[in-house]
């Protein structure tokens, strides 16, 4: 069980039917002219990805759809391994809800970049 909230309403997702994140590297590698390379060392970047959440009423989906569409920062907590939480926004794609009739269930899809 998962929770996602922006800090005044908490919605429970049921199933997180998918978490992927990638972190961008930024460390910089540069061949001169002459062959010589030069590597500027630098973080990764935060994580980014898609979150599939599994809702089984349509109110609490259309709900989640909502808060992820808004401008504010959201927390999500879960069950999962601890390395999973995290503070994120809506960013990089569209926040898309479709009904999947196999599961007789809402998924909502959440592009994300985890911020500090």
């Amino acid at each position: 069980m998962s929770t996602i909230t922006d800090g005044v309403t908490t919605i429970t997702v049921p199933i997180l039917d998918g978490f992927e994140g990638s972190a961008p590297a930024r460390t910089l590698v540069r061949t001169s002219l002459s062959g010589e390379e030069s590597v500027t060392l630098r973080p990764a970047g935060p994580r980014s990805g898609v979150l599939s959440c599994v809702m089984a009423a349509e109110d609490d989906a259309l709900s989640l759809h909502a808060m992820a569409r808004s401008a504010s920062v959201l927390n999500l907590a879960t069950s999962l391994p601890a390395s999973v939480d995290m503070a994120f926004v809506m960013s990089g794609g569209d926040v898309s809800i479709a009904l999947d009739a196999t599961r007789a269930a809402w998924v909502v899809s959440i592009p994300f970049v985890e911020v500090s």
